[in-house]
């Protein structure tokens, strides 16, 4: 008899050599009675017991349940893929909107950065003037209290 262990994976030729198996060959273990004759492949009349074939279609259902068992596993492979893609899908989608986020923040701050720089060279624009005012306003001032000491000082002999 072939063996198959529930864990490997069932092919087309591990069924054609359980099928060839049932009933080619009848077991020591335990006596057996005889339920009905076959012709093998090569035209041999051949004795088929009732423990080979219950042991054969044992192997037949625990087959079909591997088989059951695998497709049940590939489904939900696919089913894992499948979710797997869409979520991959869904973080694409959300990495190109964040993107295009960063994209319009860059823009931002650059049209931030220009304005910052127009108000800056306007300041120094203005504490150049300020600064010009200043010392003009001192040089006047200065101007301004020679000439007031020069009137007072022609004034006050002339008051005595």
């Amino acid at each position: 008899m072939v063996a198959v262990e529930k864990n490997h994976a069932v092919n087309n030729d591990q069924i054609d050599a359980l099928s060839e198996s049932i009933g080619t060959e009848p077991s020591n273990s335990s006596p057996k009675r005889v339920v009905n004759k076959e012709v093998d492949s090569e035209g041999e009349v051949e004795d088929v017991f009732d423990d080979d074939k219950s042991a054969a279609f044992e192997q037949v259902r625990l087959l079909q349940e591997t088989i059951a068992a695998n497709a049940a596993a590939s489904e939900e492979q696919t089913r894992l893929a499948k979710e797997a893609t869409r979520e991959a899908k869904s973080v694409n989608k959300e990495v190109r909107r964040l993107r295009q986020h960063v994209v319009d923040f860059n823009a931002d701050l650059k049209s931030a950065e220009n304005e910052i720089d127009a108000q800056r060279n306007e300041l120094e624009r203005a504490a150049t003037r300020m600064d010009r005012d200043r010392v003009r306003h001192i040089e006047e001032k200065e101007r301004w209290e020679k000439d007031h000491s020069k009137s007072m000082a022609s004034i006050q002999p002339n008051c005595y």
